[in-house]
């Protein structure tokens, strides 16, 4: 078992959980991943939370962590051009502002705008997450997420 900072790295006992029948078609039939049943709130901070933990009880602390790690190194995210790239992919993130992504690229404040409304989002319960969402949490439990 590898520590984490305050996370114990360990694989689930999947013999406890329930498989997601419904998701597990969506994967590849040669991958060894497994799609777990989770309480459905359109976030992926459950799902990490058994990855971490085991069971769903440290979504909480783990979109915390994830406004935290969003706020803390604005200057990561940001100068990676492909996030936003991949986030115009999903359109949720930029249908309030009419545009797309060829439109905003060379345009800073609108780039820090978008960015500082999805840590926003994120604070709140249930929000949908997105591929913003997915790399901080990978920075946060230190896996690469595929």
């Amino acid at each position: 078992m590898e520590t984490i900072g305050v996370f114990k790295w360990k694989v689930p006992d999947y013999s406890k959980f329930t498989v997601d029948f419904n998701s597990q078609q969506y994967l590849p039939s040669s991958s060894d991943c497994v799609a777990l049943e989770t309480s459905a709130d359109s976030s992926c901070f459950r799902s990490f939370s058994i990855l971490v933990s085991g069971n769903e009880d440290m979504h909480t602390e783990l979109r915390v962590r994830c406004v935290v790690e969003l706020a803390l190194f604005i200057e990561f995210y940001m100068s990676d051009e492909d996030i936003f790239r991949k986030m115009s992919a999903q359109k949720k993130h930029l249908k309030d502002t009419g545009s797309h992504f060829e439109d905003i690229a060379n345009d800073r404040s609108l780039l820090e705008a978008i960015y500082q409304k999805e840590i926003i989002s994120t604070c709140k319960p249930s929000s949908d997450s997105g591929v913003l969402q997915l790399l901080a949490l990978g920075s946060i439990i230190r896996r690469k997420i595929m």
